[in-house]
């Protein structure tokens, strides 16, 4: 991360139909470092983020975390959800937790 990723998190997500793992290694194949802990959560970051990936006891993943919001990096976040097969969306969120960007799956 660099100092100017946000120190609150102003990004949520969530993935349905699509294992862990190959969220992990899509966000891996995209730039991303992915880290996995022992209890199964991944830590994906870069200079410019750094997200927590859980799964929940339905099954549903978010990928959540802090991202420095600018047109490429969002670019960069949009081109990996594409990859996915699955359901998902996505929220930014500015400081005073006021959404100011949202996109989905069409299936979403």
């Amino acid at each position: 991360m660099n100092s100017n990723t946000p120190d609150f998190n102003n990004f949520y997500s969530y993935i349905n139909g699509v294992s862990i793992d190959t969220v992990a290694s899509i966000f891996a194949n995209s730039g991303w470092s992915a880290k996995c802990s022992a209890c199964g959560e991944w830590k994906l970051c870069n200079e410019w983020s750094d997200f927590i990936l859980i799964k929940t006891a339905s099954d549903e993943l978010l990928l959540n975390g802090a991202v420095v919001f600018d047109k490429t990096n969002i670019d960069k976040i949009e081109k990996a959800f594409a990859i996915m097969k699955g359901e998902y969306a996505c929220e930014f969120y500015d400081i005073d937790k006021n959404l100011v960007l949202e996109f989905k799956s069409v299936r979403a």
